[in-house]
């Protein structure tokens, strides 16, 4: 087979993975909504906003309990096979969508410590899409769950072309089918923000390393725009100019002129927020104090070091987890090997990506980690002349999605 055909081949594998996983997504939270029992006391005190089922579905969801705060709801009511999509983060970015960041309501029960409206401790881009797709596809909800998933879809283009260029055929294909089964990436298909955080990451590097600085650093506004994590392209841009400019002193000029501002952009994006918050709710860092309140703050030593110092811990919980410690010993060794396997400017923002969030808590790591896309491309060099170790794994990691995914759609914690 040509080269050519072997990438067609290639990108058809990880396609059909991806159809089908999301296939089996939906059938999962049907199945979720009829067969297991909905935790309505997570769902009492951690919902944001509130999706009715439509008229006439036949699954009704249990009311709030009489002591609980009702919260605000959506004009849109959903079939149930989409309101079951919504929960957790996923309610918060409906609720900006529809009502904006202002607005306090009852069931924000987690006061600010600078008292800023709690909807700041999520990024603008997924929610401003969401009501102006929304108005085309007719809802807010709807919205999200299309542009998580046409994220997704961009995401392994983007992956599957990395890795081909930089460790091979085999392991790009191993790379795209272990993003799509790893145990949390069912949250790519929900309305979040982390597939097209993703999927613009993912553009801005590769554009990068094709030598399109001032793009890449659109992409790479774009992407601070939509998840903290973006603001961690700005090294990895400034180290790939340097990097041109070593390689061709010959285009020294042109290089420096762009590699210099695409670095800035993704600092610009994240200050464009700041500056919003700033002027609508006098605190430009609304969203690093909500972050502090829901996670912990940065500083030193690290709040995580009292985490693992203290106790008592559990399989699943939103600290002291055994499942999301064992993410982060995974993640941390993956981001450690791949300075081995990628180029300088792909290893440091994957090594980023998965240290921030760890610098406050193991809280939701497992889901953060999705960011560090330059993990699976490292996992995926390792197992691509291992085919009997990757089918074993990915085996196993299948059916821990499934898993997790009727935890999630029954409002069960999973990061």
């Amino acid at each position: 087979m040509d080269l050519g055909g072997r990438r067609v081949e290639g990108f058809r594998a990880v396609a059909a993975v991806f159809v089908g996983s999301r296939v089996a997504l939906v059938l999962i939270a049907l199945v979720a909504l009829r067969y297991f029992p909905l935790n309505s006391y997570n769902r009492d005190h951690n919902s944001a906003f509130a999706v009715p089922v439509a008229a006439g579905d036949r699954w009704r969801e249990p009311p709030v309990a009489a002591d609980q705060a009702v919260p605000p709801q959506s004009k849109h009511a959903e079939p149930s096979g989409i309101a079951v999509w919504a929960r957790w983060d996923a309610l918060w970015y409906a609720r900006i969508a529809e009502l904006g960041y202002a607005g306090r309501y009852g069931v924000d029960d987690l006061p600010g410590r600078s008292g800023e409206p709690p909807a700041t401790g999520f990024y603008p881009l997924m929610p401003l899409l969401m009501r102006v797709v929304g108005w085309l596809v007719g809802s807010p909800l709807r919205a999200g769950l299309l542009i998580a998933n046409a994220s997704l879809l961009l995401s392994l283009g983007l992956l599957v072309r990395m890795a081909r260029k930089l460790v091979g055929d085999e392991a790009a294909v191993a790379a795209g089918t272990l993003l799509l089964l790893y145990p949390p990436a069912f949250f790519l298909s929900a309305p979040y923000s982390d597939s097209l955080g993703l999927a613009l990451s993912l553009a801005c590097l590769a554009l990068a390393l094709d030598g399109r600085l001032g793009a890449a650093g659109v992409f790479g506004f774009l992407s601070a725009l939509t998840r903290p994590t973006g603001v961690l392209l700005a090294p990895a841009l400034w180290l790939q100019w340097w990097k041109t400019r070593r390689a061709n002193p010959s285009s020294a000029k042109s290089a420096g002129s762009w590699g210099l501002l695409a670095g800035f952009l993704p600092i610009l994006g994240m200050a464009a927020f700041l500056a919003y918050c700033g002027a609508a709710f006098g605190d430009p860092f609304a969203p690093f104090h909500r972050q502090a309140t829901w996670r912990g703050g940065m500083g030193w030593p690290p709040a995580i070091v009292h985490e693992l110092a203290g106790g008592p811990w559990s399989l699943m919980a939103t600290r002291h987890s055994y499942v999301e410690l064992t993410a982060a010993v995974l993640f941390v060794a993956l981001g450690l090997l791949a300075f081995r396997y990628l180029p300088l400017p792909i290893a440091v923002y994957g090594l980023a990506a998965t240290l921030l969030p760890l610098w406050t808590s193991l809280f939701s790591f497992s889901r953060l980690a999705l960011a560090a896309f330059p993990v699976f491309l490292t996992a995926g060099a390792l197992l691509r002349r291992r085919p009997s170790a990757a089918r074993a794994v990915e085996a196993f990691l299948a059916v821990v999605l499934g898993l997790f995914a009727v935890l999630y759609f029954t409002w069960n914690w999973i990061g």
